[in-house]
């Protein structure tokens, strides 16, 4: 079995550290929408009204900063029920 591009000790792979074609595509248009295009993507943006500028902004946002993955706790704990003791009754009452 032959090595294969990204794999440990292949020449002819990736760089490590270097970007792919897509992310650099990316990094492009978000050049694009913060500098020559910033003015007419924010007036075709504060356009929008309600649900219609929440999804666009949202949608636009989502390839900048990724999204956080959703997570649960299972928190099934196994323990013994807590037993109570009245121990009062084994001393005297001082009088």
């Amino acid at each position: 079995m032959g090595a294969h591009k990204g794999t440990r000790n292949n020449p002819s792979g990736r760089p490590k550290g270097s970007r792919n074609g897509r992310s650099l595509q990316w990094d492009e248009l978000r050049d694009a929408i913060i500098g020559v295009q910033a003015v007419k993507f924010n007036r075709i943006l504060n356009e929008l009204e309600g649900k219609k500028f929440i999804d666009a902004y949202t949608s636009v946002l989502g390839y900048f900063k990724p999204r956080l993955q959703s997570t649960s706790i299972d928190a099934n704990i196994k323990a013994k029920p807590i037993q109570y003791i009245n121990i009062s009754k084994q001393f005297p009452e001082e009088e």
